[in-house]
């Protein structure tokens, strides 16, 4: 049977008195109110006074002692005269350590514009939600709570020492909007294994000095950060591995975390977006997201800033991976090997400056089609990986999205420019080196074997004006004896058609020849040639023709290598 409220405020007064003797007038005024479900106010007409930082100057009708508050919650007959309005106090300051160790409380606990001069211990307990609104207290272990509701550190809420919520289980939300975790050197905010089953709020206001620590947390909705500040120089500003969001992770609008901001191993199942956050670390990551998986979108765009490097290595990114707007003189190490995204979209003014990007591994689909797609541009893009070291993925994955976008030459362009750079930057033997030039100017790596053809022609042609010329001077020989009506009439047009390809039979090779004793001698050094450096033109026009066929045997076999794809790099 429920007791009507005089009766359950005279028997909490009576039970107080049995368990303390003697209570303060702030005490009685807290048991009547409880009992009566209202909200207990000590609060004056003054914001000033008002204000919990000024807690020590209260008077004692402000000042409750968080025995009694312990007792009140603890004690089964006490707790028993509790309404569903659970305990509600205003402008209050509570003196002593709150322990409330394994208490189960079937009823909120709510304090607003309150001080808690020691710790707050509610280490296992169980309530139906922890409402702290601009009050100020020290540390806070709920490590292993059980919150049917919500938790509000909210409203200029601020606790110096670690505010601890390890293992927690929430079924509301946690809202820390507008309020102050200070640890200066430590965590400031520990959600480790936290489970929510609503939206984690950082935002509008927030600010940690220390650690703020979501390791292996699983958010059934969203994590929003949006106007937050993480401020924990040279540390860990934000630890999220290994946490596990239903919804998006968002570090933008006025976002600012000093320290690194951790996301390995990370499953967010929206987007993450740090649209204009900004994310500072100067000697190491500012963003390490390595082995991040996203099912929707990663936006780093609208004026984001990281000083640092912004690592996304064996990162899977379900949809788009936008790096854009990013300020022109972020100092940003963009590490994207072995990640995997949908759908690229950056833009040239944004992207990194030059061996601080990292591309090694990195696969996606698609070029947004807002995005440059052209070979010079994505050529330029590649050339910003360090030079130290040659990397064939990068080119070849380019110029895989390219071909299948449409844009075939451009892909060619950029495996041509990947063996250019292979035969800069790799330490081969001299031969080699020049083979691999020839096959650039010959055939384009056999991306462009028709450049061989168009060589064969120019020799064709030379040849032809070499070999007409020698014929006019009388410096072509019949190779054979015999009747001239048995000799073909000597053309240099097929002659040199004939001497140049390969296996090719006009009958006009085998019975001409550049006889090498005829002509005068050509002193290539002058009236002091020595005898045997004056060759006769006869000698000089066989040597065109050695140099001839043999252009024509390598020229031919690169331009058919080429076209069938035997020689392609």
């Amino acid at each position: 049977m429920i007791e009507p409220e005089t009766g359950r405020v005279k028997r909490l007064l009576e039970l107080a008195k049995q368990e303390f003797g003697n209570i303060s007038p702030a005490e009685e005024k807290l048991f009547r109110g409880i009992a009566k479900g209202q909200t207990v106010d000590y609060s004056t007409g003054s914001d000033v006074e008002n204000d919990p930082s000024n807690a020590l100057k209260w008077t004692a009708d402000r000042v409750l002692t968080a025995v009694g508050i312990a007792w009140l919650c603890t004690d089964p007959q006490a707790s028993a005269l509790v309404t569903y309005r659970g305990i509600s106090v205003k402008g209050a300051r509570v003196d002593g350590p709150l322990d409330l160790q394994f208490a189960h409380m079937p009823f909120r606990f709510r304090f607003e514009n309150c001080s808690f001069q020691n710790e707050v211990v509610l280490r296992s307990v169980g309530l139906q939600g922890l409402y702290l609104l601009n009050t100020h207290t020290k540390g806070i272990n709920a490590t292993g709570a059980k919150i049917e509701n919500d938790v509000f550190f909210r409203n200029g809420f601020r606790a110096e020492g670690e505010v601890n919520l390890v293992g927690a289980t929430i079924g509301g939300n946690v809202s820390c909007i507008g309020a102050q975790f200070i640890n200066v050197g430590g965590v400031a905010l520990n959600a480790h294994m936290l489970k929510v089953e609503g939206t984690f709020f950082l935002r509008d206001g927030f600010k940690a000095q220390g650690e703020v620590n979501l390791v292996g947390a699983t958010i059934g909705k969203t994590v929003e950060c949006d106007g937050g500040q993480m401020i924990n120089p040279a540390a860990n500003a934000l630890n999220a591995d290994r946490l596990k969001v239903e919804g998006g992770v968002f570090l933008r609008s006025g976002f600012k975390a000093e320290g690194e901001v951790r996301l390995l191993g990370a499953r967010i199942g929206g987007d993450l977006d740090c649209e204009g956050g900004q994310m500072v670390n100067p000697n190491g990551k500012a963003l390490n997201a390595d082995g991040l998986k996203v099912e929707g979108s990663v936006f780093l765009r609208k004026r984001f800033n990281a000083t640092g490097k912004v690592r996304f290595v064996n990162a899977i990114v379900g949809r788009y991976f936008v790096w854009r707007e990013i300020p022109t003189n972020s100092d940003a190490i963009l590490d994207l090997r072995s990640a995997k995204v949908g759908t690229l979209l950056d833009e040239k003014k944004s992207w990194p400056g030059r061996d601080k990007l990292l591309l090694h591994g990195f696969v996606y689909d698609e070029i947004g089609h807002d995005a440059p797609t052209d070979a010079d541009s994505r050529i330029q893009w590649l050339h910003l990986q360090p030079a130290g070291q040659f990397l064939p993925q990068p080119y070849e994955q380019l110029a895989s999205v390219l071909r299948k976008a449409g844009h075939d030459e451009d892909a060619r362009e950029v495996l041509i420019e990947k063996n250019r750079d292979r035969a800069q930057r790799t330490k081969w033997y001299e031969l080699v080196r020049w083979w691999y030039t020839l096959l650039d100017i010959t055939v384009g790596y056999g991306y462009r074997p028709w450049r061989a053809f168009g060589w064969s022609l120019g020799i064709i042609c030379l040849g032809w004006i070499c070999f007409c010329a020698g014929y006019n001077a009388d410096l072509m020989m019949r190779t054979k004896e015999g009747p001239s009506e048995n000799f073909p009439e000597f053309s240099a047009a097929l002659y040199s058609f004939e001497t140049f390809v390969p296996l090719t039979k006009l009958q006009i090779a085998e019975y001409w020849l550049p006889n090498a004793n005829l002509g005068t001698p050509v002193k290539i050094f002058g009236a002091r040639t020595p005898k045997w450096a004056s060759p006769t033109e006869g000698s000089l026009l066989r040597f065109y023709l050695w140099f001839h066929s043999t252009a024509g045997l390598v020229l031919t076999t690169l331009w058919v290598g080429g076209l069938t794809g035997l020689i392609k790099t």
